[in-house]
């Protein structure tokens, strides 16, 4: 077995098995977020009314594990509802304890804890009300590794900066994809990233000086070192232009691989330009499929949230991290909420035994899960655990019925139940197993119907078949 905090090892598969949670409308549960440990990447989807407990169970997840390797016995964190984890490595299983199980942690218990948890914990957020942790902030208190980085959470969303908007999400992004190495090489799941939104895998972004009297006089930069690759540069801007002055121009191909610059500056000067934000980026741009150039910085606050969170994400992602998204659906087009799944499944294929977790209100995101390897649990009524045939039918009219007990005027999915089960009486096979699961499904969605024809009908259709 292989397990991350071994040194040289690697994660091939992890899930969050089970957790016990304290839920606000049906109590404590012990929730069962992955049924076993596959090959390939798990997705666990959430789903249930405002206030059911959703994005507190993302919180309390993530900080449980936070708190866990780093040491932490959260004593300090009375107030989760999530009191107990478990989680599968490859076989190995362990289970974090919280203070208000009643049951002590030792520092040996730790230890194996971070043995067994995510090699990386990320958050993505399309909503500026998550309640993730940020970034900041983070405590190293773990004795045996104090070496530890905040690296091992990484918080994608809109909190933590006053200047946090699409936007500057976007930019941090494309920062950490394009610079995060010395060398740039090609990396195909960005690639199918942008395919899927119709782009091709080619980035155009443009640079900036800074008021360099506020960086140079930065306590956090080698002066004199800076200085002499801002000499190096300056002739590049004196050939180059912007739309509002001097300005310097690089190319990222994420398919084959490369970036090239029209100004002639080596890729590590410009990189340690950037990470000393004497540079700062203008624009960037991206070719459709059609041709037509897109300047990123000015489109829609939906696509915006697809691109920098997706770019974020593929920046981030490794093999065996568990990945927490909160309402990817905000600000997305009906369109692009179908949009979202193959954008995912992209990501999914890219990297090994990851564990997504998604919160959602979207019967379009849920029913485009539909025939996939996941489990919907609702939080907000029992049964938790929403059949897999709820949602096998990828309609969103079937979806929002099964899985949200959701029925809206001419919902087209509820009248095909009602003609089939007409159907089985009139052919007398009304005592039949489908006939009978039929009436139990449409008795417990009558009192919902708004229309009223409608809804005598289901009431006859129920009786005759339940004989009550």
């Amino acid at each position: 077995m292989s397990h991350w905090g071994q040194k040289g090892g690697r994660v091939s598969n992890i899930a969050i098995r089970e957790i016990t949670i304290d839920l606000p409308f049906i109590g404590e549960k012990d929730l069962v977020l992955s049924p076993q440990v596959r090959h390939g990447s798990y997705v666990t989807v959430l789903i249930g009314k405002n206030g059911s407990g959703k994005s507190t169970l993302l919180r309390d997840l993530t900080t449980a594990l936070r708190d866990s390797y780093a040491g932490s016995k959260r004593s300090s964190r009375a107030s989760s509802r999530v009191t107990r984890i478990k989680i599968e490595n490859d076989g190995h299983v362990v289970t974090i304890e919280g203070s208000r199980s009643g049951k002590s942690s030792s520092e040996q218990d730790h230890y194996a804890a971070r043995a067994a948890i995510p090699k990386k914990i990320i958050a993505l957020s399309f909503t500026p009300f998550d309640k993730f942790p940020t970034n900041d902030g983070y405590t190293n208190k773990d004795k045996l590794n104090p070496d530890l980085k905040k690296e091992t959470y990484v918080y994608l969303g809109f909190k933590g900066g006053v200047r946090a908007s699409p936007r500057s999400l976007l930019r941090r992004s494309i920062d950490q994809l394009a610079l995060a190495n010395a060398s740039y090489a090609s990396d195909h799941h960005v690639s199918d990233v942008f395919a899927v939104l119709g782009y091709e895998p080619r980035l155009t972004i443009q640079y900036q000086m800074n008021r360099l009297d506020k960086v140079l006089n930065s306590p956090h930069i080698d002066r004199g070192y800076i200085e002499s690759l801002i000499e190096q540069v300056r002739p590049a801007f004196r050939s180059g232009r912007g739309v509002s002055g001097p300005a310097l121009s690089y190319e990222f191909d994420f398919l084959h691989g490369g970036s090239y610059s029209s100004n002639n500056v080596e890729f590590e000067t410009f990189r340690q330009l950037v990470r000393a934000n004497v540079l700062q980026m203008t624009s960037a741009n991206l070719r459709r499929h059609n041709g037509q150039e897109v300047e990123l910085l000015d489109l829609s606050s939906g696509e915006l949230n697809l691109l920098s969170g997706f770019l974020g994400l593929a920046a981030n992602l490794e093999d065996g991290c568990l990945v927490l998204i909160d309402e990817p659906e905000n600000s997305l087009h009906p369109a692009w909420q179908l949009e979202y799944i193959q954008m995912l499944d992209a990501l999914l294929n890219s990297r090994r035994g990851c564990h997504y977790i998604i919160a959602t209100h979207s019967p379009l995101i849920v029913s485009g899960f539909a025939g996939r390897d996941c489990s919907v649990l609702r939080l907000d009524q029992n049964p938790v655990v929403v059949d897999d045939d709820a949602i096998s039918n990828s309609s969103p009219d079937a979806t929002l019925v099964s899985a949200f007990s959701i029925v809206t005027p001419d919902n087209h999915f509820l009248k095909q139940l009602v003609l089939e089960a007409l159907a089985l009486i009139e052919q007398g096979r009304h005592k039949e197993e489908r006939a009978q699961s039929i009436a139990k499904f449409l008795a417990s969605l009558q009192s919902r119907i708004p229309d009223e024809g409608l809804r005598v009908l289901v009431r006859n259709v129920c009786a005759s078949i339940l004989e009550l």
